[in-house]
């Protein structure tokens, strides 16, 4: 895989400007150029075929803001004019051109000293008016240092260009991102999250009315570790094949019951420190043995893994590849169509700053994991490379943004905002 970059230019009629985000940082859009970047493509060299054996893939680099707001993001149409847009909790960009439009009062943040508000963007119509709205995860509470931050879900202003409502969805987070998933296939999602105090993992649904607060659903006991404040390792995916979702965490996993409020704890530490072993998790059969394997990559060490399951519930870890540090998030998706996924992931550069992780100032990765089953336990991964010099957040979405019918990568992170578009 390889990435042409496309930055956008510093002119003044773009709709970005230079030296640190969009221009004039005020709502409302802007003018792009005629190609809707304002710049021209890059030349791209020819993908090389992949050692494995899978399709070449290409991805084309733009460059939509150069500051530190955000590392979470998500891709939604805002406007209703059928073009994909991108949000953080600051600004949205309208597609296709990607023109900024203030969602809050925008500010960035230092790099190597500082943290952003927002953790994860995740869209939904939560008011159910038929305008799309986003729920922002903020920076995790630690009980030493309050106050904390609410979770707010903000509210599309259909058509408006102004500030959109927040409303308070909960009082704090704990662990480190939340996830917002169907956990029981009704067609409707939950968010999964820590608390602490008083350390419980729940499930978190809006009972009460749109604008109120929503309602927890214990899925831990009290004082469970996987539910703290910055810990990490935070996942779904159906463990034990019986159909349905189970919660997964760097301590283990809870089974999913008939019961909403009833989980079955499975402990099982994947990695020597459970708080810090995995960021992203998933359930996949990788070996095609059966049995659904874990994924799991190191936030604030160097390393990729899959964990083998294997009889008897138990599971045996497998190196993908320890050469990329800070692979804070993680996505399963299948970028060639050719039916399996591939894993997403990449660098969050300077996580705890320029020194506070191993590897911290390496080249900031953006990549991709293809792979060929061999047999039960052996399965061949082979990287691919989209960029060096952007790699990921918190969480971020890959899904269709240009509407070709091929997956696309949209990260926000320390070094700004950026759409791969794949070719």
């Amino acid at each position: 895989m390889r990435a042409m970059d496309r930055t956008l230019a510093c002119v003044a009629a773009l709709a970005m400007g230079c030296g640190g985000g969009p221009a004039g940082e005020s709502s409302g859009a802007r003018d792009a150029g005629a190609d809707g970047t304002g710049h021209e493509d890059a030349a791209g060299e020819g993908a090389a075929p992949a050692p494995d054996g899978s399709t070449p893939l290409t991805f084309e680099k733009l460059t939509l803001d150069t500051a530190f707001r955000a590392e979470g993001v998500a891709v939604l149409d805002v406007d209703h004019d059928g073009h994909l847009d991108l949000a953080t909790d600051q600004y949205w960009y309208a597609g296709p051109t990607f023109a900024p439009h203030e969602i809050s009062a925008p500010q960035a943040f230092d790099p190597a000293t500082q943290y952003s508000r927002c953790q994860a963007v995740f869209p939904a119509d939560f008011d159910g008016d038929g305008w799309t709205d986003i729920l922002v995860t903020p920076f995790m509470f630690d009980p030493a240092n309050p106050p904390a931050e609410p979770m707010l879900w903000y509210q599309n202003p259909r058509g408006a260009d102004v500030h959109w409502t927040p409303h308070e969805m909960a009082p704090a987070t704990a662990v480190e991102t939340a996830i917002f998933v169907d956990l029981f296939g009704d067609h409707r999602r939950e968010v999964v999250m820590g608390q602490d105090p008083p350390l419980v993992l729940s499930w978190f649904a809006p009972d009460a009315g749109p604008t109120m607060p929503w309602t927890a659903t214990d899925i831990s006991p009290t004082g469970f570790a996987g539910a703290g404040h910055f810990t990490h390792g935070l996942g779904a995916g159906d463990v034990n094949g019986d159909g349905k979702l189970d919660v997964l965490t760097g301590y283990g996993w809870f089974q999913q019951t008939p019961s909403a409020d009833a989980w079955m704890w499975h402990a099982f530490a994947f990695g020597p420190a459970p708080a810090d072993a995995c960021s992203d998790m998933y359930a996949y059969d990788f070996d095609g043995d059966g049995l659904a394997d874990i994924l799991c990559s190191r936030p604030h060490d160097y390393g990729i893994h899959w964990w083998q399951q294997v009889a008897g519930g138990s599971f045996v870890d497998h190196v993908i590849d320890t050469t990329i540090s800070q692979m804070h998030a993680l996505d399963l998706v299948d970028l060639d169509g050719d039916g399996t996924p591939e894993l997403v992931s990449g660098k969050r550069w300077w996580a705890h700053g320029p020194s506070g992780d191993p590897g911290a100032s390496d080249p900031a990765v953006l990549t991709a994991y293809s792979f060929v089953r061999k047999g039960p336990g052996d399965v061949v991964f082979t990287r691919h490379d989209i960029d060096d010099d952007s790699g990921v957040g918190t969480q971020f979405p890959v899904t269709d943004v240009d509407g070709d019918g091929k997956p696309d990568v949209v990260v926000s992170n320390k070094k700004g905002l950026f759409l791969f578009r794949q070719r």
